[in-house]
Formats: C-alpha cells, structure tokens, sequence
C-alpha cells in the first residue's frame, strides 16, 4: 500500500473538513459570498483614485466630477470594512459551530474505546486534542483557511486588472516573481518545521503541567520542587527557543515578500515613465497600476506566513481525526445482560504484553448472591481479574461468563449497569455531594439520598457539611477525608442498585473507627448480591464464603477461611501474622 504524498494528505483532510461543514453548508456560502462586497470595495479604490488624478490633469476637469469621486472612493472604503467586518463575523460563526460539534464528537468517540486506550495514553495528550488540536480547526475556519481562499480571489481579480490596464507593465513587474517563488519556497520549508516544533513543545507543556498539576502532593511530599521546576524550565525554554526561530522566520518571509514589492513598483515606475512619456499610458492609470501592485503583494506576503501556519494547524487537525478513526470497543449482539446468575472464570488467561501473562489458567466460581474475596500479593492479578469481568480487556484464552452468557457477548452498557466496580482509589466530581450521589441514579429523590447516607454510615458527616447535600466538593473529593470519600463511594453504590458489585476494598489507611463504619458500609452495599472482593487484609474476609489466593497470575488455594487456615498454606501463614482465630 503507498502512502499518499504530502498535496493528496492534505487534500483528503480539507475533503473531510468540508464533511464537518455540510450540517452548515449555508453558514458557509454566506462566508464566501461576503467576498464580493469585500473584494469589490477593495479593487474600486485604485481605479478610483486613478481617474480621480487623470480628472485633475484634465483641461476641462470640473470640481464637481472630483467631489463625485471622492464620494465614491469613500464609499468604496465603507463597502470594504462593512464586506470585511460581516465575512470575519461569519467566519467565526462558523468556526465555533464546527469546533462545537467536533468536541462534541470527540467526547463521545472516549465512551466508545477501549480501556486499554486510556492506561496507554496520558491525559495531557488527550486534554489537547479537545483544546489547541480542535483551537487548530477553528484557525483553519478563520484565520488561515478562510482568508487564504479570499486572499487568493483577490490575487486572481487584482492580475486580471494589472494585465487589463497595461500588459507591458504588468510583464516588468514580473521580472522579480522568479526569485519570490524560490524564496518563499525555501522560507516554507523552514518555517513549517519551525511551526511543527511549537506544536510539539505546546503538547509537551500540556502533558507536564497536567500531570504534576495532579502529582503537586507527591512532588511536596517528595522534596522535589526543585527537580520538578528544572524539568518545567527545560520544557518552557525549549518552547520559548521554538516560538522564537518561528516568529523570526516568518518575520523574515514578511520582510523578504515586502522587500521584493518594492522592487517590483521600482521596476514598474521606470517602465511607466516611459510609458507615460509616449503617451501610451495616463498618469492616473501609471498611478493605479502601481497601488494596484502594491495591493497584489499584500496577500502574498499573507499567503507566505499563513501557508505554513496552515501546515501547522493540519497537523493539529490530523491528530483530531487519528482520535476519531480510533477502533472502537467491538459491539456484540445486543444481548441484555442478565440480572442474575453464577459468574464463572474459565481457564483464564491474559497478558497486557504478549509473552508476559499476568493471569494463567484461573479458573473458580461466584455463585449467584455470594462473596468470593480474592487475595493475593501485589501484582497477582487480582484487578485484572476485575477488570477481564467488566469487559474493559479480552482474555487470550478461556472465557468468563455471567449466568451463562460470555462477557464479551453482552450489551456494554448493560454489562456496566449490572456490575458495579468500587475502585480503591475513589472518584468524587467537582460538584454537590447530591450531584455524586446521583450519578448512577439520576432518579434518586433527596429522602433516598439520605437513606442511603444513613444506610452507609455517612449521614452524620454529610449532615455536619455546609449545606448538607448541597455541599459542595473539590476535585476528586479533595476537600474529604480518605474515610468520607469511601462512605460516599459506598451511598452512590447503594443507590444505583446492582445485581453484582466488585468491591477493592480499602480500609489499610484509615483508623480503627472509619474502619469499623466502612465495613459496616461494605456489608449493608454487599447484602443480597453477588459480590467479587480484592482483598488486602484477610481480616475483612473472614466471613466470605470462599477464598481465592492468586500468586503470580495462577490460583494456588481457595476454600472458605476455616478450610485454608487448616491447609496450612500461603493463606494460613498470613492469617497467623495477622493472628487470626481459625
């Protein structure tokens, strides 16, 4: 397969553009229509200003004509700035309404694709195609592609004139066209490179701000401000270092196109004094010709810098798209997933690499409303297990079946609204504690709200909060205790209600008191449903009613805690460290 040259890219990216714009197609003629006024009003002007002169040489040259003139020229001026102010007004429009519906669709491509996506992609890079990648497509609708398109109507009509009003000045003026293309040319290639390199760097800031913005505790913990603001420095003088060459080349390419203009209205005035001398031509057409010219180089100068800022902004575009055509999580048959049933793990397993299994061969049984806790050292396999059953990852042999049916075969949304994961490290939006406790149940009225509270051992603090359950939280809770985050983790688990619940549970960091509430929470959110623990102190499971022990990936006991403790085991070696009754 061959890959498609740089002009056949770019021309397959604008085609797609052009897909984004048809729900505004009428928008986008108003755009293009607009140039008339403009354009007109713009190309008046000389011509005008031209037969205002040759009025004034006239012998028989009246003031009255001369007024009329002025009054045109005027209203020349106005018809540019009105066509000029209702074309950007309407490119904007236009921009915002593609950049709106592009966000919008990129935000609903990240609940299509797989969770494996997400553990490999950092946020930064994700943050930035919603904000300077889609910015890049707006620059495209207004700054750069829009006035690239008038700027070169405008070059077509100002030449057809130039050649109408005098062909021989207009082959003088050529004379230095040669050395702009091979100029302008090679400035391109730098400047897009240059251009390349700050969007680079941009990315690279984003990504390091993001993730110290969200690392700064563990930065200060740490003692390692200053290593983090060298690492800062580096970033942000690099970048400097790269908008620097790119704003001196292009200041380059505005001087080298301004300095070729001159030459060229240098080049026309000596052909023009002999034209004007043999009468071939009027002073106030010589006088036309040469603002005419001068107007010409305008939007080349333009089109010099923006043709590479353009590059820029494509590249931006690019990485929209690449997100887009993301392959998406595979749609089984709409298969309802079941309410109830046995979950069984089949002879799983898996490995994020190939040739590296985290799981191999696991294999045991949750019946339907019992407790199966898994334990296991760090890096056993216990989340991925978890994560195998809600979908988010495809075993490489064996299957996992919920009442008979494969995971893999079940309606996604479903499968989520049936299995609820609480993870170790819970999340809170930003927003009202009512607001997350709503959110997997948006029906929820304030009483339920509070029973749940009171249900999950949280209603006291809730209630001591400003506001109660109009109290407002941080991101991700940050304004909580460790304690209160996973109370109110447990009510909105309580609240949306689901046949099976997979619970990491976490009571190591928090003291006796929160623990005791905690699992008093756990047990009312795990009554009467099917529930699959991570355990990380056998203390919390002793009542399951079965056991898995993972090492390295394979299942190496399981039984209830009175029949592992009397195997003598890796599990009954533990449960004597922790002293526990048998």
């Amino acid at each position: 397969m061959t890959t498609p040259t740089a002009p056949a890219a770019d021309a397959h990216i604008l085609l797609r553009l052009l897909q984004l714009v048809r729900p505004h197609r009428r928008l986008l003629m108003a755009c293009v229509l607009l140039y008339v006024p403009l354009h007109v009003g713009a190309l008046a002007q000389p011509f005008l200003l031209g037969v205002a002169v040759d009025q004034m040489l006239a012998p028989a040259g009246g003031s009255s004509a001369f007024h009329t003139l002025g009054l045109a020229y005027v209203g020349a001026l106005l018809l540019q700035s009105a066509g000029q102010f209702a074309q950007l007004s309407c490119a904007q429009a236009l921009g915002l309404r593609v950049t709106h519906d592009l966000r919008n669709a990129l935000f609903a491509k990240l609940h299509t694709l797989e969770a494996s996506w997400f553990d490999r992609t950092p946020r930064g890079q994700v943050l930035a195609r919603f904000t300077q990648d889609v910015d890049a497509v707006h620059e495209l609708f207004t700054a750069d592609a829009a006035t690239l398109l008038g700027d070169l109507v405008f070059l077509l009509a100002t030449a057809t004139i130039l050649w109408w009003t005098s062909p021989t000045l207009t082959l003088a003026s050529w004379v230095v066209f040669p050395v702009l293309a091979w100029g302008v040319r090679r400035c391109r290639v730098a400047l897009r490179e240059a251009w390349k390199q700050v969007r680079a760097q941009a990315g690279a800031m984003q990504g390091f701000l993001q993730e110290h913005v969200s690392g700064m505790l563990v930065v200060q913990l740490l003692g390692q401000q200053e290593r983090s603001m060298q690492r800062f420095d580096d970033i942000n003088r690099a970048g400097t270092l790269a908008n620097r060459r790119a704003i001196a080349l292009d200041a380059m390419v505005h001087a080298f196109v301004e300095a070729m203009g001159h030459a060229a209205v240098a080049v026309t005035l000596l052909a023009a004094s002999h034209e004007t001398s043999a009468n071939a031509l009027s002073l106030g057409a010589a006088l036309a010709f040469v603002e005419y010219l001068q107007r010409f180089f305008q939007p080349v100068k333009e089109m010099a810098g923006k043709s590479t800022v353009l590059q820029a902004a494509l590249s931006g575009v690019v990485r929209v798209f690449e997100l887009l055509d993301m392959p998406v999580v595979p749609q089984p048959s709409p298969v309802a997933a079941p309410t109830a049933g046995n979950v069984v793990f089949d002879d799983v397993s898996f490995a994020y690499e190939p040739g590296a299994n985290v799981l191999c061969n696991v294999s045991f049984n949750v019946p339907y409303g019992s407790t199966v806790a898994l334990v296991g050292r760090t890096g056993s396999g216990k989340s991925t297990l978890a994560r195998l059953l809600l979908g988010h990852h495809q075993a490489q042999s064996g299957r996992i079946t919920v009442a008979g049916h494969n995971v893999l075969e079940l309606d996604r949304n479903a499968l989520a609204r049936t299995i609820l994961i609480m993870p170790q490290d819970v999340y809170l939006f930003p927003g009202t504690v009512a607001q997350n406790l709503r959110f997997g149940a948006p029906q929820a009225t304030n009483p339920q709200l509070w029973q749940a509270l009171e249900d999950t051992q949280a209603r006291a603090f809730v209630e001591a909060l400003p506001g109660g359950l109009d109290a407002q939280l941080t991101e991700r809770g940050s304004n909580l205790s460790l304690g209160q985050r996973q109370l109110l983790a447990f009510a909105r688990a309580l609240l949306a209600n689901p046949p099976c619940i997979i619970l990491d549970e976490a009571t190591a960091s928090v003291d006796p008191d929160t623990e005791r509430r905690l699992q008093a929470a756990s047990a009312r959110v795990l009554r009467g449903r099917t529930a699959l623990v991570i355990a990380h102190r056998l203390s919390t499971l002793v009542e399951s009613d079965n056991i898995v022990v993972l090492d390295a990936g394979r299942v190496v006991e399981q039984g209830t805690h009175k029949q592992l403790c009397a195997a003598g085991g890796a599990y009954a070696r533990t449960a004597a460290l922790e002293r526990l009754p048998d």
